[in-house]
């Protein structure tokens, strides 16, 4: 599993001793700052850094907080990254609803209160920790069954998965069409497919041999040498 070493978060105010305040109640060893004194300076910087959370400030000269939260939520490589609005503006409704249809998912009012702010901060850390790992997670399944996938197009005895059910699963090998010479062998049930194309004795030693199989207790390395398909003919 992937460990998160460090996340950043982008802190945007034109005052830059809000920016030390908001810096002094966060400090923590795993948290990258990334500080901007504009919203232009905010976009700017989102393009080279990876971002986990962004604490924007909503009354700045230039490009204002709602508009660059707006901005950002309309690119692709940051539509993701939560931003919440830390204000000093009014609390009135109108406000807080043109925050969060900007693309806020939470408010901080000035003068903020310290505990509240670590305390939604690392709520949005730990879900951006979650969703590194699954992406991570998500990757490490593609390429195995990347490898997988080659694995069974390229070797050349008939590899397959069969479930309890004796269901063939969509992974098997391409010599396996050959060998039972059918194609699409995809949720098609094997002893149906072996039925009447073996001697009635193979058919029904394979039966008891994949009963056995599935058997939570039995020695699997003996499995093999027990197999009655090893030298049947089809």
């Amino acid at each position: 599993m992937e460990k998160i070493e460090s996340q950043s978060i982008l802190l945007v105010d034109d005052r830059p001793e809000n920016l030390l305040v908001l810096e002094s109640i966060l400090e923590n060893p795993g948290i990258n700052f990334i500080k901007a004194t504009s919203g232009e300076e905010a976009l700017r910087l989102l393009l080279k850094e990876d971002v986990s959370l962004i604490l924007l400030d909503v009354q700045m000269p230039g490009i204002d907080g709602f508009e660059t939260a707006a901005l950002i939520r309309g690119a692709q490589k940051t539509k993701h990254i939560p931003i919440i609005f830390v204000t000093a503006i009014s609390k009135e409704q109108k406000h807080i609803f043109k925050g969060y249809e900007a693309g806020a998912v939470d408010y901080m009012f000035k003068p903020v209160v310290p505990e509240i702010v670590r305390s939604k901060v690392n709520i949005f850390l730990e879900l951006d920790r979650q969703r590194r790992i699954l992406k991570y997670q998500n990757q490490e399944l593609v390429a195995a069954k990347k490898n997988t996938d080659n694995i069974f197009a390229n070797v050349e005895e008939g590899l397959f998965l069969l479930n309890q059910k004796y269901v063939i699963k969509p992974q098997y090998s391409s010599a396996l069409n050959q060998i039972l010479s059918q194609k699409k062998l995809a949720d098609k049930n094997l002893m149906s497919i072996l039925n009447n194309k073996i001697s009635k004795d193979v058919f029904d030693n394979t039966n008891i041999y994949l009963e056995l199989l599935f058997q939570e207790d039995i020695n699997e390395n003996a499995c093999p040498e027990l197999n009655p398909l090893m030298n049947a003919e089809y």
